[in-house]
C-alpha cells in the first residue's frame, strides 16, 4: 500500500508538469482557444488534486491503517471504503461529480490547444496523438486506460516539441508581434526554438 500512497503524494507534482506541458504546447498560439485552455488548466489542477486527495491519498492511508486492525474491524473499514469508492460526489470506482469535473476540465485544458495546433498547421499525426491521449485520459485515469492516454499524449507532445515538424505560428498579427513577417506572410517556427521562413 505504500507505493499507492507514494504515487498519489507525488501525483500533484506530476499534474503540475502536465499543466506546464499544455502551456508550452500553446506557446505561439493566440485567441479564445488559448484562453479557454488556460481556464481549463486551472480548473483541472483544482478538481483533479481534490479528487486525488480523496480517492488516492485518503483511501491509501485508511487501507494502510486498517491492515493492522483485527479481522472483525477490517470488515467495518471495508464497508466504509466501499461507500467512499461508490460515493456520487467523491467516489473513484464509478462516475462521481469530482472525478467528472476533473475529466471535463482536462478536456477543456488540452483539446483547445490541439485544435489550435491543428489550425496553425502542426502535423496532423502529432496533433491526433495529442487529442487521442487527451480523450483516453479523460475517460479514466487508473491503469490501464490512464497510462495509455498519457503515453499517447506524451508521444504527440514529443513529436510536436522535438520532432522535425514545422509549426505554423498563429495568425499574421501574432506572427508580427512575436516572430515578425516576411512579404506579409507569417513566419513559421520549428518547435521549440528555430525560426524559419
Amino acid at each position: 500500500m505504500d507505493w499507492w500512497i507514494t504515487l498519489h503524494l507525488v501525483q500533484p507534482i506530476l499534474l503540475g508538469f502536465l499543466a506546464l506541458a499544455v502551456v508550452v504546447l500553446a506557446d505561439g498560439l493566440r485567441g479564445p482557444l488559448v484562453t479557454l485552455s488556460r481556464v481549463g488548466i486551472g480548473a483541472f489542477l483544482i478538481a483533479y488534486s481534490a479528487f486525488d486527495a480523496v480517492a488516492g491519498i485518503a483511501v491509501g492511508y485508511v487501507v494502510r491503517y486498517a491492515s493492522g486492525l483485527p479481522a472483525d474491524q477490517q470488515v467495518v473499514v471495508d464497508g466504509v471504503l466501499e461507500a467512499v469508492a461508490l460515493d456520487p460526489i467523491v467516489g473513484g470506482a464509478t462516475f462521481s461529480v469530482l472525478g467528472g469535473a476533473a475529466s471535463i476540465a482536462w478536456l477543456v485544458a488540452a483539446l483547445p490547444v490541439a485544435v489550435g495546433l491543428a489550425r496553425s498547421g502542426s502535423p496532423r499525426p502529432a496533433v491526433a496523438l495529442l487529442a487521442l491521449g487527451t480523450l483516453v485520459f479523460a475517460i479514466s485515469h487508473p491503469a490501464p486506460i490512464g497510462p495509455i492516454g498519457m503515453a499517447l499524449f506524451l508521444a504527440g507532445t514529443t513529436l510536436l516539441e522535438f520532432g522535425s515538424y514545422r509549426h505554423a505560428v498563429g495568425s499574421v498579427a501574432s506572427a508580427h508581434s512575436r516572430y515578425g513577417t516576411e512579404s506579409g506572410r507569417p513566419i513559421t517556427a520549428t518547435r521549440p526554438e528555430v525560426v524559419r521562413c
